[in-house]
């Protein structure tokens, strides 16, 4: 099969870009022979053959083309993968713990003497557990800086549809608010129908 369609190629379409150069060619010598009196008529349908006949094999060159840069296509993304693959291998062995020196010292390499090493420095870092938290000192909370009437009623005031369009439209267009994907751009776009709901 593999044989039969190399043979079909070269057969039929090894040649593009002269049969391409011959069809122009032709087409141009038509049309000069076309300016002449009297001889429009005879060469009309001459001229729309020639001119299906170069569509045509425009059209198996563009085809090659395509298959060529899809071919180039996956041997760059091939080379992509295999230089991402190394470069993931290349930062797992460099973010990998081989040993660890001890605080007297020593060193240790085995999985289970540095997750033990690891366990015991955050302990003593971090504390130890408690079963309960103190309560809160009432005299350090009326003590220390109060939030007066008029900032309380602040926190607690409405959030007007205005303010919230002037603080969309300060942000850039490029920027996400979640995980959904949709960006500030897509928000201001639609904020004839989102600012009404």
């Amino acid at each position: 099969m593999k044989q039969a369609m190399k043979d079909l190629n070269n057969a039929k379409y090894s040649a593009v870009g002269e049969n391409i150069n011959q069809c122009r060619k032709k087409l141009c010598e038509l049309q000069k022979q076309m300016r002449e009196p009297g001889q429009v008529e005879d060469m009309v349908l001459e001229e729309n053959d020639t001119k299906v006949q170069l569509e045509k094999w425009l059209g198996v060159e563009e085809s090659i083309m395509k298959q060529k840069s899809r071919v180039q296509w996956l041997k760059l993304g091939d080379a992509n993968i295999t230089y991402f693959f190394a470069s993931t291998k290349n930062i797992y062995s460099q973010n990998k713990i081989k040993s660890l020196i001890m605080r007297n010292g020593e060193v240790v390499q085995t999985k289970q003497e540095i997750e033990e090493e690891v366990l015991g420095f955050y302990k003593q870092l971090l504390g130890s557990t408690t079963e309960s938290l103190p309560a809160i000192n009432p005299v350090v909370m009326r003590d220390g800086p109060l939030v007066n009437r008029q900032q309380q009623l602040q926190l607690v005031k409405g959030v007007y549809k205005e303010e919230i369009y002037q603080a969309l439209l300060g942000i850039s267009d490029n920027k996400a608010f979640g995980c959904d994907g949709f960006n500030a751009l897509f928000f201001k776009k639609a904020w004839l129908w989102l600012g009404t709901g």
